[in-house]
């Protein structure tokens, strides 16, 4: 299965020279990446409609194929965290989309450590808490809920109480599972990869602050940069909603986001370059 690369390139594409702006983006991220203990985290803001998706699209596939462009990175992930959004854990798409691409960057990349990864992930997903109370229903034949509001039933909600504290011992022993093996799957085949994040201020608010505290706690990790397409108010808007108004969004925004870039808006310089391109064509 071929990756699926961006068709549109800077050269038929771009009226306002962004690929300028690409470059120069690149070589900071490569410098930036220096003074980062664990993952770089950038995000790449600009309002609703100014071409955040239309850049990623040129960006990759700049990256990927001219030959004028250093690539720094063994993979490229594409992420759209909207179309995810129906489900409950952002984890379970991030991994899939990495060890999807890892697969078909090489087949010789360890099936066994790629399949930990999927199966921890999918562990993940599947023991939440509300789960763990489902099955308690389900298994010891109450809800455990209604046993702690009434206070009956005490032998059962020390069941339920112990299959809640062991679904959350798992779950951690999961989340640290897939950090090493991310890490041993890294260290071992030189990985170098760079997630484009898209489509996050699009999300129920709620998950995408999950998506934002996953990328902060599973996938800080050296080997990892990640640049999120953003649109700030509305993400701004997003959190709020979950936090309260007077949330200060930046100072906020700062424990998940090491750099903050726009993306380049209309000026003189490029608005010149628009107008020479249409003269040009038309």
């Amino acid at each position: 299965m071929k990756a699926n690369i961006p068709s549109i390139t800077f050269k038929e594409f771009d009226k306002f020279k962004l690929d300028e702006f690409a470059a120069q983006l690149r070589d900071f991220l490569i410098t930036e990446h220096s003074f980062v203990d664990g993952a770089l985290v950038t995000s790449l803001e600009a309002p609703f409609g100014c071409g955040k998706s239309t850049f990623f699209d040129l960006f990759e596939n700049w990256l990927r194929t001219d030959p004028s462009s250093v690539n720094p990175y063994t993979l490229i992930v594409r992420l759209n965290a909207w179309e995810s959004d129906f489900g409950d854990d952002p984890v379970l798409a991030i991994i899939s989309a990495i060890t999807g691409a890892i697969k078909e960057h090489s087949k010789t990349i360890s099936q066994p450590l790629l399949k930990k990864l999927q199966s921890q992930a999918g562990f993940l997903a599947s023991a939440a808490t509300s789960i763990a109370s489902d099955l308690l229903q389900e298994k010891l034949g109450f809800d455990a809920q209604k046993a702690i509001e009434s206070g009956k039933d005490a032998w059962k909600k020390d069941e339920a109480g112990l299959v809640v504290f062991k679904t959350y011992e798992a779950r951690k022993k999961a989340l640290r599972t897939i950090k090493d093996t991310l890490a041993k799957l890294a260290e071992k085949w030189d990985l170098k990869i760079l997630l484009l994040v898209d489509e996050l201020d699009r999300c129920r608010p709620s998950y995408a602050v999950d998506y934002l505290e996953s990328l902060k706690h599973i996938f800080d990790q050296r080997n990892l940069t990640i640049i999120l397409g953003i649109d700030p108010k509305q993400m701004a808007s997003s959190v709020q909603s979950l936090f309260g108004g007077n949330l200060v969004f930046d100072e906020y925004f700062r424990k998940f986001a090491h750099r903050r870039v726009p993306l380049k808006g209309l000026g003189e310089s490029n608005l010149a370059a628009f107008f020479d391109s249409l003269w040009r064509r038309y």
